[in-house]
Formats: C-alpha cells, sequence, structure tokens
C-alpha cells in the first residue's frame, strides 16, 4: 500500500500500477479477498490507476470497494467519505461534474458528522465547488467556497489546501463577472 502511495505520488506509474497487481494477488492469495482490509487496499489501486489515467480501470475498482462496503460496513462510515471524494475526482477526469457532484455531497454528509474532520469538510467543499464552477453554478460555488473558507480560517497556520480554495474563489469571481473580487482571490 505505501509503495503504491508513493509511486503514484512521485509520478512513478508502471512501479504504481505493479505494485497494485502484486498487493492485490497477495491479499487474494491470504484469502482476504472481499474484506475490509481488501476494499482499503482497492481504494489505493483505484486512486492509482485514475492517476496512472487508466480511467476505466480505476472505475471498477472504485465500484467493488463500494459493494464490499455496502455489505461490511455501515453507511455513515469515514470510509464511504474517503470513497466518494477519490470517486469524485475521476469522474471530475472524465469530465463527468454532476456525478463528481453527488459524490461530494454524499461526502460531506458522511465527513460533516466526524468533528476531527474538519479539514476534509472542507476540501470536500472547495472540490464541490470546483465541479459546479464547470457546470456554471457560480451562486453555488462560491457559497461552498465561503464554508470552506471559514473552515480554514479557523487555524492560524493554513492546511495547503487552502489555497486550491482562494484559487477557486478566483475563477468562481472571475466567471461571475466580479473582476476586482476575482484578482483579490488569485
Amino acid at each position: 500500500n505505501e509503495l503504491i502511495g508513493h509511486y503514484k505520488e512521485t509520478g512513478e506509474f508502471d512501479k504504481s500500477i505493479a505494485c497494485c497487481r502484486q498487493v492485490l494477488e497477495l491479499l487474494e492469495r491470504l484469502g482476504l479477498k472481499g474484506s475490509t482490509a481488501y476494499a482499503t487496499t482497492l481504494l489505493n489501486v483505484a486512486n492509482a490507476c485514475r492517476a496512472a489515467g487508466l480511467l476505466r480501470e480505476s472505475m471498477i475498482y472504485y465500484n467493488e470497494v463500494k459493494k464490499i462496503y455496502e455489505e461490511s460496513i455501515p453507511e455513515t462510515d469515514f470510509r464511504y467519505a474517503s470513497l466518494y471524494n477519490n470517486m469524485s475526482l475521476l469522474f471530475q477526469e472524465m469530465g463527468d461534474y454532476e456525478s463528481a457532484c453527488d459524490c461530494l455531497e454524499r461526502a460531506l454528509s458522511i465527513a460533516s458528522r466526524y468533528e476531527n474532520a474538519r479539514i476534509e469538510v472542507a476540501v470536500t467543499y472547495t472540490n464541490l465547488a470546483a465541479s459546479q464552477l464547470k457546470l456554471g453554478r457560480y451562486d453555488e460555488a462560491i457559497d461552498n467556497l465561503q464554508k470552506a473558507f471559514s473552515i480554514f480560517e479557523m487555524d492560524e497556520e493554513k492546511d495547503y489546501h487552502y489555497s486550491g480554495a482562494l484559487s477557486a474563489m478566483g475563477e468562481a469571481q472571475y466567471m461571475a463577472g466580479n473582476l476586482e473580487e476575482s484578482a483579490r482571490y488569485y
């Protein structure tokens, strides 16, 4: 799992995918296929496939994770929020912004239940706004970005995702025709 993520983050996609194949084979040999531990690994595999541009394969893995979760964990479990957030990124890459919004709204409904998930909630609001911008839903995007800011600004030292929210608000204000506001956020 760690090597999958390392190679994905360093852009060594061939190595990442090779590790994916190895870990899935190992988990199957150990009799763990279908378990929640297997689903956690499968989520990493789906993310690696998405990053490597293997979008169809990534979707197959995400759907398998969802099926395992539906059979093994409550629908309010935080792991669902992670699944939906990651699936939304795949939908964004596929240009299906409606499905991305749907996933992000599902993720928000779960993550918002967890007090210690403030930053995850703020990032989800930001990602939702980015998809809404692609759909021309500027007012909704601006509203969700303001929600993200209210969370990010609770901390004196800003999370690195804060810059993404500022950039998205710059775009939202530009698209809404508010050029001075846009420049201020950029």
